[in-house]
């Protein structure tokens, strides 16, 4: 996911949801959007970044959890015509999408922005376990114990790229470490 964030002149209000890694993205979309008259508003996961602050109705979330939960409410309140802009870590975007897309939105309704791929978020496809922050492949699960490689195919329910037997066809034999994501 390599795409840049643009403004939609033809939305009638927009939803920017976004942590540090998107600062620069939701900057760039409230840049584009000054001279609009369509009701903007940020939901900004950690602490909120002072090139933002005053700028546009901002509220920020200490914690994913708290920042689903307003986004769910916030689009049951929506109208036809919400544009929702995610950005930030590849995670935190998929994970971000999930309330969006229960609530229906479409998918020309939501742009992504993922702006750090220095870590993945694995999930294990032997025991269900999820690892968060991912720079090595192989990696070890730390719940069953199986070496994963980690494998390019991403996951949009489970916001995880899978992890398989690194080593399924040659038992005993791992592959280098690498830091692919980078």
């Amino acid at each position: 996911m390599r795409e840049s964030l643009r403004a939609d002149p033809s939305a009638r209000s927009h939803l920017l949801v976004a942590e540090a890694p998107g600062a620069a993205a939701v900057a760039r979309v409230l840049d584009a959007l000054s001279d609009s008259r369509a009701p903007t508003e940020v939901l900004w996961l950690g602490e909120t970044p002072a090139a933002l602050t005053g700028r546009v109705d901002l509220r920020a979330f200490g914690d994913m959890a708290a920042l689903a939960e307003a986004l769910r409410k916030r689009l049951t309140t929506s109208c036809m015509g919400l544009r929702l802009y995610l950005a930030g870590r590849e995670t935190f975007v998929w994970e971000a999408a999930l309330p969006a897309r229960a609530a229906g939105l479409r998918e020309d309704e939501i742009q992504r922005e993922a702006c750090s791929a220095l870590e993945r978020r694995v999930y294990c496809v032997h025991c269900r376990h999820v690892l968060e922050a991912v720079a090595l492949n192989p990696v070890a699960c730390p719940n069953c114990g199986m070496v994963l490689a980690v494998r390019d195919h991403f996951s949009p329910v489970l916001a995880a790229y899978l992890g398989v037997c690194a080593n399924a066809a040659a038992p005993g034999e791992l592959p280098e470490t690498q830091a692919p994501f980078a």
